[in-house]
């Protein structure tokens, strides 16, 4: 449910796609990333009745959103942990960079789906279009999933006894 009500808050921009969190690194940090994909999957068949991208984009939201944003996210938060960061910058991390991937591969889906021919051209100009609106969001998603996680850890550690040490 938390999947679903992060990501379906989204901002329209210039090329008719949207950007908005995504929740999926969070998720990924309290329930393992391979159940946030299915979580994800689930997210985004619902929000396909709110006219959040329909069915033509189902796929490619999974790949981007549940899977890329969900892996990179959470092996974000792993790293960040073994290099000695703390519980909440880890976290923040992994919602950041999660939250970033997750755009850099849909501008990417994109470029190829709408300009297969110059692909490598097309992504940078997708990515900057995504910038005013992700970035901000980005670090919305590191703010709230840092202070979700540590919350956690604070109050109910045993939740995240699988990767919190």
């Amino acid at each position: 449910a938390a999947v679903f009500v992060i990501s379906v808050w989204h901002i329209p921009v210039a090329f008719g796609s949207s950007s908005h969190p995504t929740g999926t690194p969070m998720a990924a940090m309290i329930i393992g990333p391979f159940p946030t994909v299915v979580i994800s999957a689930i997210a985004l068949f619902f929000q396909v009745f709110l006219g959040h991208g329909g069915i033509t984009t189902l796929g490619a939201n999974l790949i981007s959103m549940g899977i890329m944003g969900t892996f990179v996210g959470y092996f974000t938060l792993r790293a960040s942990r073994k290099v000695g960061a703390s519980v909440w910058l880890s976290a923040g991390l992994g919602g950041l960079v999660g939250d970033l991937i997750t755009y850099i591969v849909a501008a990417l889906e994109i470029a190829l789906s709408v300009n297969p021919g110059h692909v490598i051209n097309y992504w940078g100009f997708y990515m900057l279009e995504f910038l005013p609106t992700q970035l901000p969001l980005a670090v919305l998603e590191f703010a709230f999933t840092a202070a979700t996680i540590q919350y956690i850890a604070n109050h109910r550690p045993e939740i995240l006894r699988w990767w919190l040490k």
